[in-house]
């Protein structure tokens, strides 16, 4: 077993070797240990690439352990310092915690982040910064009770807590979500946050009868299934959302796909929804923010939003100017809605629900999502901004109000 200290003089990367002493780091075995200590300054050390090390000592309140890819800590981890674990990485630390903060940050690369804990009941710092899609993995914790305050859910079991910290919420601005915690049989607790899926008001909806803005629908409307036949509307969803003011933007601004993106008529103008609005395509569902190319799908800054969502009597897909997307998916409070809170749902086990209610796959990776991106990528030049919204649409967009486009179908 070989132990190296970091030497970086400030912030660095983790793999250069001339940032470790003595000579033949860095550490990136399971035998490794490291120690980082006695900065004068704030610092941040760097993993780029997938990493194991043994043992970690990160006993510095100024040191931060940015985590951008995986990292698996064979040992224990201790000391007084931070590690955040960045979007598209994962952190599996398979043996004990003490006195670290571990915690999510937003990368705004729309990927989510993973941390595995094998000792769950080991760690005694709040673990931060929850958000969309991130999840957190307590293994062996079987579930005797939650509760959620001040957007602080905390987990208990025969022998402790765990406490998480959800992004904090704006009353009455911030975006719905649904906190999702799920256990298994082998009692193995999972946390995420899935935000609830959204259309920008004005977004026209296939009815038997023709195009319905979806702030129009009221229960008993009829709407036009993808699949064929009609459904029910059960229930209208709204919420407005302050993006100028929102912590973290990105995740509330909607996403933009243009005209004839996905085909002919798919959809038949630009349709707005909200990030994690999932399309269907390739027989799954694909929250939409994992298909943005910079192109024919695209992220909008707005100031503000007002987003709706339609219920139907089971989750389907449903025609959104003339693309097949989901419809609202009730996964036990369909509350996020009508207060300013992340509302928690405790299930058995959340992929049993899902195989249970929701009407396709949930995909965020894969062949499907990569042919979906294929075949957006063979359109880009075909697909063409189809105007902006209708005169109906709240959103004011920066830069100035949006205007009327051609009407379609």
């Amino acid at each position: 077993m070989a132990t190296f200290t970091w030497i970086g003089n400030g912030s660095g990367n983790w793999s250069v070797a001339a940032n470790w002493s003595p000579a033949g780091g860095p550490p990136d075995t399971g035998t490794d240990a490291a120690v980082l200590t006695g900065g004068t300054s704030a610092y941040a050390v760097a993993i780029l690439g997938p990493i194991t090390v043994g043992d970690v000592l990160l006993n510095d309140p100024l040191a931060t352990l940015d985590v951008n890819a995986g990292l698996v800590l064979a040992g224990d981890i201790t000391g007084n310092g931070t590690v955040d674990v960045g979007g598209g990485a994962t952190l599996a630390v398979t043996a004990s915690v003490s006195g670290i903060t571990l915690g999510f940050v937003d990368l705004s690369n729309g990927k989510a982040a993973e941390i595995d804990l094998a000792q769950p009941n080991s760690v005694t710092a709040p673990i931060q910064n929850l958000e969309g899609f991130d999840t957190v993995d307590l293994q062996g914790f079987f579930l005797t009770g939650t509760s959620y305050v001040n957007d602080v859910l905390t987990l208990t079991n025969a022998i402790g807590s765990v406490t998480i910290d959800v992004v904090p919420r704006l009353p009455d601005l911030f975006f719905p979500a649904q906190l999702l915690v799920s256990e298994d049989d082998a009692g193995d607790t999972t946390v995420t946050v899935r935000p609830a899926p959204c259309f920008l008001r004005g977004t026209r909806i296939a009815t038997p009868s023709g195009w319905a803005a979806v702030e129009s629908l009221r229960p008993g409307d009829l709407v036009t299934l993808a699949g064929g036949g009609t459904a029910p509307v059960v229930w209208i969803a709204h919420r407005g959302v302050a993006c100028d003011i929102h912590p973290r933007p990105k995740q509330v601004w909607p996403v933009r796909i243009l005209r004839d993106a996905f085909g002919p008529g798919e959809p038949c103008r630009d349709l707005y929804l909200s990030p994690d609005h999932a399309v269907f395509a390739e027989d799954v569902l694909i929250p939409v923010k994992h298909l943005l190319n910079g192109s024919s799908v695209t992220q909008e800054p707005f100031d503000s939003v007002e987003y709706f969502h339609v219920e139907l009597p089971r989750h389907d897909v449903l025609l959104a100017e003339g693309l097949p997307v989901e419809s609202f998916l009730d996964i036990g409070d369909r509350s996020c809605f009508d207060n300013a809170g992340v509302v928690v749902a405790a299930f058995p086990d959340f992929s049993l629900i899902w195989e249970a209610a929701g009407c396709a796959p949930l995909c965020v990776t894969g062949a499907a999502i990569d042919a979906v991106r294929d075949r957006l990528r063979r359109r880009v030049k075909v697909a063409r901004p189809g105007g902006a919204r209708t005169p109906v649409l709240k959103g004011v967009r920066r830069g100035g109000r949006l205007e009327p486009e051609p009407s379609c179908g």
